[in-house]
Parts: structure tokens; sequence; C-alpha cells
């Protein structure tokens, strides 16, 4: 996922939909949901997919290359954190977990029966003004022929 360098509408919405169903997972109790049951290990997965994005818009293309690596060598996931961001854990996931629910707050907004009606009622808007537009312009051309 993340080697396709795409995050489209369908992601969002599955990380969105993640969020929504369960409050926001601190992400070292990630590990032990993909040992849990199916649906705890496909949240694990969007949420480690989205932090794992977070983290290269962040921190550069290069970073999970650089995680991996402290990973190796033997250093706990806090300190690969600090190590390769110059932030803590603690930081780096309130600063994650706040530009995500930035998405999750608009969706429920975009959702709504409000937002469908003033839709709907923008769309009518547009219709009405175009039409008055073209009926201003058949009678125009009606004007300079009997002109």
């Amino acid at each position: 996922m993340v080697a396709a360098q795409s995050w489209g509408f369908e992601d969002r919405a599955r990380l969105a939909w993640a969020m929504v169903v369960r409050h926001p997972t601190a992400l070292l109790e990630l590990e032990h949901q993909f040992q849990q049951d199916r649906t705890s290990a496909h949240h694990a997965y969007v949420l480690s997919h989205a932090f794992v994005r977070y983290g290269i818009q962040q921190f550069g293309d290069e970073w999970p290359k650089h995680v991996l690596a402290s990973l190796q060598q033997g250093m706990s996931f806090q300190d690969t954190i600090v190590h390769t961001t110059t932030q803590s854990l603690e930081q780096i996931q309130a600063n994650f977990w706040n530009e995500q629910s930035l998405w999750t707050n608009w969706i429920p907004v975009f959702t709504s029966s409000i937002a469908l009606w003033l839709g709907i009622l923008g769309l009518a808007l547009y219709v009405f003004k175009k039409q008055r537009r073209r009926a201003e312009a058949i009678q125009q051309e009606w004007k300079e022929e009997e002109q």
C-alpha cells in the first residue's frame, strides 16, 4: 500500500471507518491487535498504513528505511522514533491523531442529510440560473428577429 505511493478516497474512507468504529489506539497497542481477530488485525493494518504514510510525509521518503534499520539494530520502537524524528513517540502520536481527526471530523458533515439537501438546493439554483440565461437569450433573439 505504501509502496504504491497512492492514498486515495478508498484508503481515507477505510481510515475514517476504522477511527469511527474504534477510538484512537496507541501505536504500541497495534502489535497486539495484529494477533487478535480479523477485524482487529484489519484495524491495525489500516492505522499502521496511515501512520507510515504520515511519517513519510513528515520526515521524508527514507524514514521507513531508517526506522527499520534502527529496529534491526535492537532499538525499541520508542527509541527508534526519537532517533529517526527527534520527537517522542507521544508527540508523534498526538500529531498523527490530530491530523487524522481533521479528516474524520469532516466526514459526518459531508455525509449528513443537511449537506445532501444543500447540494440539491445548490444544483437546483444552478439549473434555474442556467435556464434563466437560456430564456433571456431566446427572448433576445426574438427581439432581434422582430426588428
